[in-house]
């Protein structure tokens, strides 16, 4: 500490206290929100390749937050039908739907513009933050498989 009461920062100190400004505590995820989220994940992961035959799913490494699921193991862009991308506390589920025969009960789905499915009519992207979620996810993948 130096006279006026402040503490004295070394170089490496001030580096530090900015990195603390930029990434302030509370955003950083805690364990179990992450835990609740691979769980999930996987859960859903399950429930798609068991309801599906023939399903291959890609990740890439394991720091990439996507799950590409493909209808075959051509792994042609053709033959996606579902993305999963991962956030913090959100799972959120892109698929391609021919918007005549897309029915969602629940309104839960939003219009995207074609970032994944380019050529399959409409995309459209769920949420899913809970494991309540799946049955109804499974519904609206089927329409799309």
């Amino acid at each position: 500490m130096n006279y006026s009461g402040r503490r004295n920062l070394s170089r490496r100190g001030k580096k530090t206290a900015e990195k603390e400004k930029l990434h302030p505590e509370y955003r950083i995820v805690s364990i179990e929100l992450v835990s609740d989220m691979d769980d999930l994940i996987q859960k859903l992961i399950k429930r798609i390749t068991d309801e599906f035959s023939e399903v291959t799913y890609y990740h890439g490494e394991p720091s990439y937050s996507r799950y590409y699921f493909y209808k075959d193991i051509s792994m042609k862009p053709d033959s996606l039908f579902a993305v999963l991308l991962t956030t913090k506390g959100k799972l959120h589920v892109r698929i391609g739907v021919d918007p005549d025969r897309f029915r969602d009960e629940r309104k839960v789905t939003k219009a995207y513009k074609g970032r994944f499915f380019k050529k399959k009519g409409e995309e459209r992207e769920f949420i899913i933050d809970r494991p309540e979620q799946l049955d109804y996810a499974i519904e609206l993948i089927k329409q799309c498989y």
